[in-house]
């Protein structure tokens, strides 16, 4: 039997993740026979390759993601602040992986090289993670968030964002975004079948659920904005080709200021609005009734006047999440003194007289660092909310909203609930503490 993949990661996946690859072949008798896989993630020049003898069982077993989960880079992308749809730079990326085998006409001869065998075309690798025990065959279960569907004018109704938060809580001056996988990730590109993220709708609505306004957008990430013939675009069989890992994932504006920022006037009677996202349909328009995600934002008033704290922290995967916490704010500063005891004579003086100088110091302070800290508390949350809160305590890339800029932060303390008694305690609150991750300079 020639040299065969007969287990490959699913794409798409997570970097952090285990990602198994087995291979046989009938050569592993062969003196010196090793088997080599060889792992390339293009777009940042980066090539690693492995080695392996074969196992008791004359099979080659790898794991990946030991290399994957270094190789992708770890920030994600700035885009708290975008007002139309945004590519994919850091958060994902076509990983391409290359199977041979090497072995020797005896244990002293020279070692050759078989040609490299590929499975999938492409891995397309999010930098998000999947824990030990939510494993479905070593994978991410990537069926809740990427469908590929034949371009048909199907009607269906998904909710594939990556996030847990389907219903928010936003205040008008808040940023956020939401992000999607696009196009074909599971195979070449194909010109019949792609999770088609073509279009999204902002509606708003007053407390009484009344529509006040509706406003379209149009996803150019794929497809070049001149091309389009007013609403209609380049249907997916002329743009297929075109996909990369900067198409397979996009990211779209969701809160209420990137929509101001877009020229979009938020309503003040609005109560709450909804994001939907929808395919194209056969004659290149949307199709309404191919509905891939729909999300909710609830407008938040300021509580009792107190300033809210938004959080940003890269979720389970690999994008952004957001949550506001709305109560007591409370800040403070601690001093490190450093100081040293120098005589009161200045035996190094220069002159040929020394004055006396009531000013000269004794116990000098050479430097004072400054440590900022501050910490907040949350609305009462339910179970639900507080489940899915936890994310950002175990995030270790987390920032706030300071206006229009968005700053790390450290988080450094939080108490954390897994499980309560749902009998006595139906509503939680969570205090936390951080420190911004840029500290003051310390005065010398």
């Amino acid at each position: 039997m020639p040299l065969e993949i007969t287990k490959q990661p699913t794409s798409p996946n997570m970097a952090n993740n285990t990602l198994v690859l087995a291979v046989t072949s009938s050569n592993t008798n062969e003196p010196q026979y090793q088997f080599i896989a060889r792992v390339v993630i293009d777009d940042i020049n980066f090539s690693q390759t492995v080695k392996q003898q074969p196992n008791p069982n004359d099979v080659g077993v790898f794991d990946l993601g030991h290399i994957v989960q270094y190789a992708i880079p770890q920030p994600l992308d700035e885009v708290w602040t975008i007002t139309g749809s945004y590519q994919n730079t850091n958060c994902g990326k076509d990983v391409k992986l290359f199977i041979s085998e090497e072995d020797a006409p005896s244990i002293t001869g020279s070692v050759t090289q078989s040609a490299e065998i590929t499975g999938s075309s492409f891995y397309f690798i999010l930098t998000g993670l999947v824990e030990p025990d939510d494993k479905v065959n070593w994978n991410w279960d990537s069926s809740s968030y990427f469908y590929n569907e034949v371009i048909n004018d199907n009607t269906f109704s998904r909710q594939v964002a990556l996030t847990s938060w389907l219903t928010s809580s936003v205040q008008r001056s808040d940023y956020g975004t939401v992000s999607l996988l696009n196009g074909n990730l599971d195979s070449a590109p194909n010109q019949y079948n792609a999770q088609d993220i073509y279009y999204w709708a902002l509606r708003q609505y007053n407390s009484s659920d009344t529509l006040l306004a509706s406003t379209e957008f149009y996803n150019y990430v794929l497809r070049d904005s001149g091309s389009w013939v007013g609403d209609l675009g380049p249907l997916w069989n002329t743009v297929y080709t075109s996909q990369s890992f900067a198409t397979r994932l996009n990211h779209f504006p969701a809160g209420p200021q990137n929509y101001t920022d877009a020229g979009v006037t938020i309503s003040g009677s609005t109560a709450y609005y909804t994001l939907t996202f929808y395919e194209q349909a056969t004659d290149g328009d949307v199709n309404l009734n191919g509905q891939y995600a729909n999300l909710r934002y609830n407008i938040q008033d300021p509580n009792c006047d107190y300033t809210r704290i938004r959080f940003s922290w890269k979720n389970e995967f690999g994008v952004w999440d957001y949550y506001n916490f709305t109560l007591a704010e409370n800040s403070a500063s601690t001093l490190d003194r450093s100081t040293y005891q120098q005589v009161f004579v200045p035996f190094s003086s220069g002159e040929l007289q020394t004055p006396y100088s009531v000013s000269r110091r004794g116990r000098r302070q050479f430097v004072n660092k400054v440590t900022k800290s501050r910490s907040v508390n949350s609305d009462w949350l339910t179970q639900d909310e507080a489940d899915k809160l936890r994310e950002l305590f175990y995030s270790a890339n987390v920032y706030i909203q300071d206006g229009t800029e968005w700053k790390p932060v450290v988080i450094t303390s939080a108490g954390i609930t897994e499980k309560t008694n749902p009998r006595t305690q139906k509503n939680f609150q969570y205090l936390i503490e951080f420190q911004p991750a840029n500290q003051p300079n310390p005065r010398i």
